[in-house]
């Protein structure tokens, strides 16, 4: 847990969820082994579920704190509100069916540390996620670590990464906002939105994460 505001090397991730009780779960359970080597919290703003899923990412752990919106008001209103309430020294933004690799934030955080960084980029991929919730990480696509250059220059040109690759020192990114007219399906083409020049950006190596997609449904019969 986080004792104090922006203890060095704390961590916020903040997660909104819209009815996904099951996959904001496996997102919560993901950032867990950064907790043995990092004070954290895991925001988890509940966007007007119907399902349980804010009662359900509780339960998972002990990191997990709760903010519950009164009514379905779009991710980035929530993640808006979950910065807001954020302590960390950094912050990371997930979706809830995005799954770390476990040493990701901990590699970050002594990057953006070690390089007195305000941004990290890391690398990221996709995993199939079958009918049973089970997730094939041997047909795991992935993307390695960008280079990493002036930010404004590169959304110009149209660079893009996904919303959970970066790690964000609070500090440079408070009293920003998420554009709530961006609804996109697919992270990978959300362009980062800072509109301000990072002290320093870097790369976080080898550290990734992996955003779920559905396994193709195999269909099979002799007409109609």
């Amino acid at each position: 847990m986080i004792d104090s505001q922006s203890a060095p090397g704390s961590v916020s991730v903040v997660i909104p969820v819209h009815n996904r009780a099951t996959r904001v779960v496996r997102a919560v359970e993901s950032c867990l082994p950064a907790a043995d080597w990092l004070p954290l919290e895991i925001l988890v703003v509940d966007d007007g579920s119907t399902d349980g899923s804010g009662e359900t990412a509780h339960r998972a752990s002990q990191y997990a704190r709760v903010l519950r919106l009164g009514s379905n008001q779009g991710r980035q209103r929530a993640r808006d509100e979950g910065l807001a309430a954020s302590i960390g020294e950094f912050v990371k933004f997930l979706d809830s069916d995005d799954v770390l690799v476990a040493e990701s934030l901990i590699r970050e955080v002594e990057v953006a540390r070690a390089q007195s960084a305000d941004l990290v980029i890391s690398g990221w991929g996709r995993l199939e996620e079958a009918e049973d919730g089970s997730l094939d990480y041997l047909k795991a696509s992935e993307v390695a670590a960008p280079e990493i250059r002036e930010v404004p220059d590169a959304l110009l040109e149209g660079w893009a990464v996904p919303t959970s690759a970066a790690l964000y020192r609070r500090s440079f990114i408070a009293g920003l906002h998420w554009d709530p007219r961006i609804r996109r399906p697919d992270e990978s083409s959300r362009s980062l939105t800072v509109p301000i020049h990072p002290r320093q950006s870097s790369s976080g190596g080898q550290a990734r994460g992996y955003l779920l997609q559905q396994a193709p449904t195999k269909v099979s019969g002799s007409g109609m």
